[in-house]
């Protein structure tokens, strides 16, 4: 949701990420799923169906997070 590019790139210096990130310049994704804040995590099934939506990052979901993962990569 950064409006500069540079400002996105400088937070994954310090905050690596291990899955590939995309920069939509035109901020028609976060439009698109209504998202009002970040950190957001929104979880997309194979339809385009939002399923999960995580605000903020927040450790104690992080297993439940990745058994809705690893449930909705089985299905396809």
């Amino acid at each position: 949701m950064d409006k500069k590019r540079p400002d996105a790139d400088k937070f994954l210096v310090q905050n690596p990420a291990a899955f590939t990130v995309v920069y939509d310049e035109a901020g028609a994704t976060p439009a698109a799923y209504g998202v009002k804040g970040m950190p957001s995590s929104y979880l997309v099934d194979g339809t385009g169906k939002v399923v999960y939506v995580e605000r903020g990052f927040l450790d104690e979901h992080k297993l439940e997070i990745e058994q809705r993962i690893a449930s909705l990569v089985s299905k396809n």
